[in-house]
């Protein structure tokens, strides 16, 4: 990672300083089999989503049933407050 305040520190007496960003990565995903972004479900968004991270396969199976679990509480409209610790009204 690029410490940007200290190259324009360093750059500061410089005529001319253009910082120019190239990311290594690629900012765009692909979507399995070219399906629209609107047909996949929020689970397999979610896990795409941690795939794109390289978060670790047991990783990505343990937060993937948290998210199930969430996804399916706002889905169903159970309980809102049960994540954040509030009790209802």
């Amino acid at each position: 990672m690029i410490d940007e305040t200290a190259v324009r520190r360093a750059a500061e007496t410089a005529f001319s300083f253009h910082f120019v960003r190239k990311p290594v990565t690629a900012s765009r995903q692909r979507f399995p089999g070219g399906k629209p972004l609107g047909t996949l479900p929020p689970g397999d968004l979610v896990n795409l989503y941690w795939q794109s991270m390289q978060v670790d396969k047991d990783e990505i199976k343990h937060l993937g049933a948290i998210s199930d679990d969430i996804i399916q509480t706002v889905q169903g409209g159970e309980d809102e407050n049960r994540y954040s610790g509030e009790q209802p009204a």
